[in-house]
């Protein structure tokens, strides 16, 4: 800052503070008590995380030396240096190493006021001009020593601290519920499509609708396809009862059946290419269990198979507008790994442990869609799957996925009624997010009015930050210098 509010004075780190870095962990060198020590890790903006710390040997003279002392702030040399926080938790036997600064004030600066400051830049990206390093980036002590700071006095520091920490709760309650706005949004498109898929979301439309039936000869095909499916299930290892069964779907409205998936679509699952085909550059890409994420193709982790062997397997290249099941490990926390193959992935070749589903004549894409992402799929794979810690489910096991199927128009009808609502949902969800911006952007500039001077007012009776400087410097000038060791003569 160029200009200061009365009664402020520029000042640096080096000057108001006495900093130190940390123990040097040396298992060759390090003997004595087992102690816990704080790694950069365990320093975050504002608090401290004390759930994972390390121990190291240290003397008793060491553990003097790398003592915490309540309103000590401890700032991240590396890992995100400047990272800091204020120890308020009383007298500790936990230590420091080399990876984090002490910095012990001198006289009364508010440990508090330093560490906002700290943050301030580091938003700004104004701490980066002190780093070292390029790929790893570092704050030496020397560099940490130069930072300046913008002091105002004792009593207006306090001001700004108990400000900044008002407005911080209030910014943080609202952050919170934004945060619950994503998993309301997930929890409202679940309730979409169970009402959906009981019939529930489209009632009022059926009352008026005379296209809410079937043909007769659709009726008869489909009663048809479900005997042989049932005949077909009784005599093989199909008729296992674990997962989501055809009878779990309760009471279905009148005209709609009772089917599984194996009924409605044509599923083929891809071939095992070997790996030694892989190449980087060229040929198509392959679509592998690790490229399928909720919702999406996902080619973090490109494969492509060399393009000479591309023509030998042209009936596992897939098309757009194809729903794509991983097998292996199909469920992840943030949802089934089922995907609709985009212009992008188009041309893709199918991987073993990969499941192509392509609607028949009595279901339509969009419709199988919103199933395989319903609560139906996702129990149903949850109980078939096998695998332990490596979970995967079978093609058999898909195909005995129960549907619970309206007639077209009304397959129709519920999904545009499921994309309406996802579409008021995701807006929902989109303003949450919009707002968190804002609320980061608000941060930024109280931070920015509060080392300005224009956050909280000011009181002229407050004694001066110069004075206090001018303490320091005199309490500097006063302390004994530290003893130096002569150089031993070399024979």
């Amino acid at each position: 800052m160029t200009e200061l509010p009365a009664g402020w004075a520029n000042s640096d780190f080096g000057t108001i503070a006495d900093i130190k870095l940390g123990k040097m962990l040396d298992k060759a060198r390090n003997t004595g008590t087992p102690t816990p020590y704080l790694r950069n890790i365990n320093v975050r903006w504002g608090c401290f995380d004390l759930g994972d710390l390390f121990n190291v040997p240290l003397s008793e003279e060491e553990r003097k030396l790398f003592a915490i002392h309540d309103g000590d702030l401890l700032v991240c040399e590396g890992g995100e240096p400047g990272r800091c926080a204020v120890w308020r938790d009383g007298p500790t036997d936990i230590k420091y190493q080399k990876a984090l600064h002490r910095v012990r004030f001198l006289e009364e600066v508010s440990p508090e006021f330093a560490a906002q400051f700290l943050f301030h830049l580091s938003l700004q990206r104004d701490l980066e001009q002190h780093f070292t390093g390029t790929t790893i980036k570092h704050l030496p002590r020397t560099a940490f020593q130069r930072v300046s700071i913008p002091l105002p006095p004792l009593a207006e520091q306090r001001r700004i601290v108990e400000k900044l920490d008002w407005l911080s709760a209030h910014s943080q309650s609202a952050r919170d519920h934004l945060a619950r706005v994503a998993t309301l949004a997930t929890r409202a498109k679940q309730a979409t499509l169970a009402a959906a898929f009981r019939g529930e979301l489209t009632a009022d439309w059926r009352e008026g609708a005379e296209e809410a039936t079937w043909s007769e000869e659709a009726i008869v095909e489909i009663e048809r396809l479900r005997a042989d499916y049932e005949k077909k299930r009784r005599g093989s290892r199909l008729s296992s009862d674990s997962g989501i069964m055809i009878d779990d779907l309760g009471t279905l409205p009148h005209g709609w059946f009772r089917s599984h998936l194996a009924e409605l679509v044509e599923m083929q699952v891809g071939h095992a290419f070997k790996s030694k085909w892989y190449v980087e550059d060229e040929g198509p890409l392959l679509v592998r269990g690790a490229n399928v994420a909720p919702g999406r193709i996902d080619w973090t982790d490109a494969k492509r198979l060399d393009p000479d062997l591309a023509p030998d397997y042209q009936q596992f290249r897939l098309s757009s507008g194809d729903i794509v099941v991983a097998m292996d490990r199909p469920l992840i926390s943030t949802g089934l790994k089922v995907a609709v193959v985009d212009d992008e992935t188009a041309g893709a070749l199918l991987v073993q442990r990969v499941a192509r589903i392509v609607a028949g004549p009595f279901s339509s894409t969009p419709f199988i869609w919103h199933l395989l992402n319903s609560e139906i799929f996702l129990q149903h794979a949850i109980g078939r799957a096998t695998g332990g810690d490596l979970p995967h489910i079978s093609g058999n096991d898909i195909l005995m996925t129960p549907v619970p199927l309206p007639s077209p128009t009304e397959q129709q009808e519920i999904v545009d009624r499921i994309e309406t609502a996802f579409a008021r949902i995701d807006r929902m969800a989109a303003e949450a997010a919009r707002a968190a911006g804002l609320l980061d952007r608000l941060d930024e500039r109280l931070l920015a009015k509060a080392f300005h001077g224009e956050l909280v007012p000011q009181d002229p009776s407050d004694e001066p930050a110069s004075e206090l400087l001018a303490r320091i410097r005199q309490a500097r000038a006063a302390a004994p210098k530290p003893k130096r060791g002569r150089r031993k003569k070399s024979a």
